[in-house]
């Protein structure tokens, strides 16, 4: 889910969204142009991004693919906590295929005006497998920003989940290469998250609620030293998943300060 998807994991650390190379933005970066050609003729992250959807959304199709999708509403375009809307609403949107394993995601959402770009896309190429009680992926993103200059980056990513006791939980490590669009250096960084059912609202056809909060860490070419951390609820309603969550950094800033992220989501 990407309102942050709602784990979607900052940069700046100033609160404001770094520029030219050293945050998220768009240019054409040669190797954001060959990763994509090569990712659409073959995914995750969500996210950075699929990888937090339910498997019951997933339809099949013919030669062995599942897709699934899903279209979201939030109150604030949060990115490891920094917001990347100025603070507005943003319409968000994915479709990710999977196939013996492997899953190939696009995800992309509405931003703030951004070095000439006014969305964010997200490319993701990923495999999945289990080992044991454990899940884990690995791959690799593209961000682009159509209409924007210089911004664009590739980064790799790994992440593990499984169950401990009622609890689910996961943990990620997101890096990015040092490239042109990010001043020539790198950038790491770690999440964890949790969450709990909090078991089902006696209202109209019974109201499944999850407890939910994530603590990330990043430092490099987009933040030096900040974390940021989140945590709400969610809850399925007619099909659509409501959420309400705190997010904040350690950075003070308007786009990196305390806020409420309200989001509606419908996954197909």
């Amino acid at each position: 889910m990407h309102g942050e998807r709602v784990f979607r994991l900052g940069k700046a650390t100033d609160g404001e969204p770094k520029r030219n190379g050293c945050g998220k933005g768009v240019g054409q970066h040669p190797l954001v142009g060959i990763a994509a050609m090569l990712l659409v003729g073959m995914h995750s992250p969500a996210s950075a991004r699929a990888d937090e959807e339910g498997s019951e959304n997933v339809q099949a199709v013919p030669a062995g693919l599942e897709i699934s999708g899903e279209a979201t509403l939030v109150s604030d375009y949060r990115f490891r906590g920094v917001s990347l809307s100025d603070r507005d609403f943003a319409v968000q949107g994915a479709v990710d295929l999977a196939w013996d394993g492997w899953h190939l995601g696009w995800w992309g959402s509405s931003i703030q005006e951004f070095a000439g770009a006014e969305a964010e896309v997200d490319v993701t190429f990923g495999r999945s497998f289990s080992a044991g009680a454990l899940d884990l992926d690995v791959g690799g993103i593209a961000y682009l920003f159509p209409g924007g200059r210089d911004v664009a980056y590739l980064e790799a990513y790994g992440a593990v989940s499984g169950a401990l006791g009622p609890f689910g939980w996961e943990a990620r490590v997101h890096y990015v290469p040092a490239q042109s669009n990010t001043g020539r250096r790198d950038n790491v960084y770690l999440a964890g998250a949790l969450s709990l059912p909090l078991g089902t609202l006696d209202l109209a056809g019974g109201v499944p609620v999850t407890l939910d909060g994530g603590l990330g860490y990043e430092d490099g070419a987009f933040a030096d030293g900040k974390w940021d951390w989140r945590f709400g609820l969610a809850a399925e309603v007619a099909g659509l998943t409501l959420g309400i969550h705190y997010v904040d950094t350690n950075v003070p800033g308007r786009f990196s300060g305390a806020g409420a992220l309200f989001s509606i989501d419908k996954a197909f």
